[in-house]
């Protein structure tokens, strides 16, 4: 039967609440959400919506890479937005990661957090996703 693993790196940011970043089960991985937080810092740098998700894949990049795996093996993602008008800056960014066929994406509007503020901007975007390890035998 395949183990359950906790994903921790210390190149995504530590959650501030009580989840994981990611866990792998077998040869899958399921992401916790994640926003723009700049893992050194531990704090969102901008309120630019396209910059906040190029952070936001980082981050997603960083937690699937400790799980053995890619954004080159994604299955399945979910985007949160807090302003659904945003969803063309996103996709902008979107088609930056994945440039060949993308994987299915579900987007909804959603409430993120605490709004920022010009000196110091909240969450806009928020993605989680679901990838595969390749070639990878089943972990006892």
């Amino acid at each position: 039967m395949a183990k359950h693993t906790i994903i921790k790196t210390a190149a995504a940011p530590t959650p501030k609440r009580h989840f994981s970043q990611g866990s792998r089960f077998g040869s899958l991985i399921f992401t916790s959400g994640q926003g723009p937080v700049d893992p050194k810092t531990g704090t969102i740098t901008t309120s630019d919506i396209a910059l906040q998700t190029r952070q936001t894949f980082e981050n997603l990049a960083r937690i699937l890479e400790a799980g053995g795996s890619s954004l080159e093996h994604v299955l399945k993602v979910n985007v949160y937005l807090r302003r659904m008008e945003d969803i063309a800056k996103v996709d902008e960014v979107f088609r930056q990661y994945f440039t060949g066929e993308p994987p299915p994406r579900a987007t909804v509007g959603a409430v993120l957090g605490t709004p920022g503020t010009p000196e110091r901007p909240g969450m806009d975007v928020e993605i989680e996703m679901v990838a595969y390890v390749p070639d990878a035998p089943p972990r006892p």
